[in-house]
């Protein structure tokens, strides 16, 4: 039987208002489909989450949510999408090179799209790298522009739509819708082929019609052919995607730090008043504050699949959190809550600029190079060389107590002696 389908030409009969709300349609079943994104098997969901923070800067876009705004994208028969003035770009010196207008933050993709100043950026630029020269803040931002509308391009036709898995595993290539499209793109039994194809018809009818019965049934139907239709071992355990949906959506490290915030608050009152209650109430909250930096942390090597201390990000996570062990250590042997107080200033300081600035600590899982792939050596190298940074930050943190009581209370000496033991 002929498989073929032109999949895409179904889609064009269709119009749609780019940008417009989908109301009564639920996105959260379609956010449990699988997709191959950056060498990694994870959740639409998180793929949406990255890609439009990664365009965007935002977790979110008027009113939408990700996944709804990843879906719209695809779905962009009108191309209304196009002229939605939702790329950032804040660096103005590149905006200045490319004749945009400098105080503007957000771009079209459309405006964007063959601007004559990114192309001599980005020439100049690969032209560095060819000849190893270091590139400068400027072609840097100028690549990340160009990664932006590859990704927003890649979604428009598709491309990026990797949800078709590969018989062969998990770690295989997995293959993009437009695959559909193609005579044989498939290692598909025709039936299978054509009963994608046809879910994914309906699938968009429904979107498309705002038809909450017909899009909820398709995504079920889909998601069914994809996990179970195609082999054991082929698609991820439904717990390994509704694990790593609920961290994206708990975002236990913002969690964190809003009750280590409350813990130096009560920490601080208790300090100043030693009204015990209020301390034993701080106390609580450094405790809770840890055990959900733990959680989120252990969840994260969950779904790694190694100790997730590879960039940035993650060593920031590593650090807070051994900064507030190790001040907890420290006042089960000595019973002084400046300790746990001065730690919680830190955890805040390193989990609030890891949670806001993912364009310089970017939050996303992905895969190591394979040189370094060795949970032995994450374990006992890096895990130990980043703890000792922990170390080193509870004491940076108790010395500026000492440093605080030597400027504003310098007849306090006794404090002062007392609180330099533990430096």
């Amino acid at each position: 039987m002929k498989y073929f389908i032109s999949l895409f030409l179904m889609f064009s009969s269709f119009c749609y208002a780019g940008p417009e709300d989908r109301p009564g349609l639920d996105f959260t079943s379609f956010g449990e489909i699988a997709i191959q994104h950056r060498g990694r098997v994870k959740p639409f969901d998180t793929f949406a989450s990255e890609s439009l923070q990664f365009v965007t800067g935002k977790k979110e876009w008027k009113g939408k949510g990700s996944v709804e705004c990843i879906v719209g994208w695809l779905f962009n028969f009108d191309r209304e999408w196009e002229n939605e003035e939702m790329i950032k770009i804040p660096y103005k010196p590149l905006k200045v090179e490319m004749g945009l207008d400098a105080e503007k933050i957000f771009f079209s993709f459309n405006a964007l799209q063959g601007n004559q100043g990114l192309a001599r950026v980005l020439k100049e630029a690969g032209s560095k790298t060819r000849n190893k020269e270091r590139l400068s803040d400027l072609d840097k931002k100028a690549v990340n522009v160009q990664n932006q509308l590859e990704l927003i391009g890649d979604i428009f036709t598709g491309q990026s739509f990797t949800i078709l898995p590969n018989p062969q595993g998990l770690t295989a290539d997995w293959f993009p819708i437009t695959n559909l499209n193609v005579q044989g793109g498939l290692p598909y039994a025709s039936d299978v082929t054509e009963g994608i194809a046809l879910n994914l018809k309906s699938l968009v009818e429904g979107f498309l019609n705002k038809d909450p019965k017909l899009w909820n049934d398709s995504v079920i139907k889909v998601t069914a052919m994809l996990s179970q239709g195609l082999g054991k071992g082929v698609y991820p355990e439904s717990y390994q995607i509704k694990r790593e949906i609920f961290y994206n959506h708990l975002r236990p490290f913002r969690l964190a730090w809003g009750v280590y915030v409350l813990a130096f608050i009560l920490l601080v009152i208790y300090i100043v008043g030693q009204n015990k209650f209020i301390g034993n109430l701080g106390l609580i909250a450094v405790f809770s504050g840890l055990a959900i930096h733990t959680y989120g942390f252990t969840v994260r090597c969950l779904i790694a699949g190694r100790p997730p201390v590879t960039n940035m990000y993650e060593s920031v996570i590593w650090v807070t959190w051994g900064c507030v062990f190790f001040s907890m250590w420290v006042w089960l042997a000595y019973k002084n809550s400046i300790i746990p107080a001065a730690a919680t200033v830190f955890a805040i300081m390193g989990l609030v600029l890891a949670d806001n600035l993912p364009f310089v600590l970017d939050p996303s899982i992905n895969p190591l190079e394979p040189v370094l792939r060795s949970n032995y050596w994450l374990t006992i190298h890096v895990l130990t060389i980043t703890l000792s940074y922990a170390a080193f930050a509870l004491s940076l943190c108790l010395g500026n107590v000492v440093m605080g009581y030597y400027v504003f209370r310098p007849t306090h000496t006794a404090h002062i002696q007392n609180q330099s033991l533990y430096m």
